[in-house]
């Protein structure tokens, strides 16, 4: 039985690039993602991950996921969507509305792993099964807590690999998905939030049973991770940061035909609203380079709510004292609009090829390393970056809004201690 999957992921809705609202692209790519719908003939919508940027989402981040699932459903009524939480997601906000999703047709969210947590089956449109769907999310702190994070992790697939197995029938496919960091994938420093519980980083691509597809969601850049039993990250569907500017942002067709192996179609998200820096290597460069670079750009024209966005980066080489007004004042009758520039100036602490890192751009952990590896004597140790990596991790999502789903799996945690500590104790009556 044949069944057109579309993966889809890291949408971030709600978030801005350097204080700049991106509802507008967001808009129009929900609405090119409708009209493909019908184009590729899709059955199931896959989301893996990362729908909102915030644990709080806005109200208008809130209308636009609203909006997409009640149109989509709508004109679609044999479509099933499918979504997973990601490391930005709040378990209990995604879920929250899971009534009057209901009501709209086959939408399931899954918001956090329990043990309970069972295969859905997947329809073709005469409404026959076709296969099913392992909806492993984002793993957090709570469900991967002890010693053995990634034992932890490969315990999870292995039984929603035997949830599977007892339920696939001949002529069925199978699909797992997880929102994580793969060891080998790509990552995007500047952009990503590692997913990090305990020391346990990035995980092996072997943790994931043989199914026919395995849809993951949290790196931005869209790429196959293993080719013969399909691992693949779909991507964002906008550029997220500067540094992203060059992605292929897209989507991916899956098309399931029982125990065969998936056929993916790569198929690319217009680009709304460009994304520039200067130069385009993304360097810092002396400003009488910039200079000429900039009066390339093309003359004002258009719409300028559809202008591209642009970034430029500057060298001290002869850098003028007033650089911003300097810049603006090349750019005034120019269709693009600035929304940062980045000066490195000189004697404040080159690293490497010259540009100058940020604290934001090393991450907390890196600081912590160098920090220790400066010092004489000093190391940090496997505890030590342990603690670090749990209060990134606690910092971050608190920094997301999740503060409720952090009390929340702290009480866990706390009454799974206090089980074992009874346990302890009658057994040592």
């Amino acid at each position: 039985m044949k069944l057109n999957l579309l993966h889809t992921s890291d949408w971030h809705l709600g978030i801005e690039l350097k204080d700049f609202d991106r509802t507008l692209e967001h808009r129009m790519f929900l609405t090119w993602l409708h009209g493909a719908l019908a184009e590729h003939a899709i059955d199931v919508v896959l989301i893996t991950g990362d729908v909102f940027d915030h644990g709080q989402p806005s109200a208008e981040a809130l209308r636009l996921w609203f909006g997409f699932l009640v149109a989509a459903t709508r004109d679609h009524p044999h479509l099933q969507v499918v979504v997973i939480a990601g490391n930005h997601d709040s378990p209990q906000r995604l879920t929250m509305a899971d009534p009057l999703l209901a009501a709209l047709g086959r939408i399931h969210v899954v918001g956090a792993w329990h043990d309970d947590l069972q295969p859905l089956p997947l329809y073709e449109r005469s409404g026959a099964v076709a296969g099913w769907l392992g909806p492993v999310p984002y793993l957090r702190s709570a469900e991967l807590a002890g010693a053995d994070p990634l034992g932890k992790v490969r315990a999870i697939y292995a039984t929603m690999a035997q949830r599977l197995a007892a339920v696939t029938r001949e002529g069925q496919a199978q699909v797992l998905t997880g929102h994580c960091f793969v060891q080998t994938a790509t990552l995007s420093p500047n952009s990503e939030r590692n997913t990090i519980v305990g020391t346990l980083e990035a995980w092996p691509v072997d943790v994931f049973p043989a199914v026919q597809y395995v849809a993951l969601g949290h790196l931005h850049r869209a790429q196959t991770v293993r080719a013969a039993q399909v691992v693949r990250y779909a991507g964002s569907p906008l550029p997220l940061a500067f540094d992203e500017r060059n992605y292929a942002h897209q989507a991916v067709v899956v098309q399931l035909n029982g125990a065969e192996q998936a056929q993916m179609q790569t198929v690319t998200v217009p680009r709304a609203i460009g994304i520039l820096c200067i130069p385009d290597s993304g360097e810092f460069a002396p400003w009488p380079l910039v200079q000429v670079e900039l009066a390339k750009l093309p003359l004002a024209t258009g719409d300028r709510t559809l202008w591209p966005l642009l970034e430029v980066r500057v060298s001290a080489d002869g850098a003028p004292l007033h650089l911003r007004q300097e810049v603006e004042a090349l750019l005034a009758d120019r269709a693009v609009r600035m929304i940062s520039l980045r000066h490195h100036a000189e004697g404040a602490g080159d690293i490497g090829d010259g540009a100058l890192e940020t604290l934001e751009e090393l991450g907390p952990l890196e600081v912590v390393r160098r920090m220790y590896a400066a010092t004489p004597g000093s190391e940090l140790a496997d505890a030590q970056e342990a603690t670090v990596h749990t209060l990134i991790d606690l910092a971050q999502r608190l920094q997301m809004g999740q503060l409720e789903d952090v009390r929340q799996e702290r009480e866990a945690w706390l009454a799974a201690r206090k089980m074992e500590l009874q346990v302890l104790a009658a057994a040592g009556e």
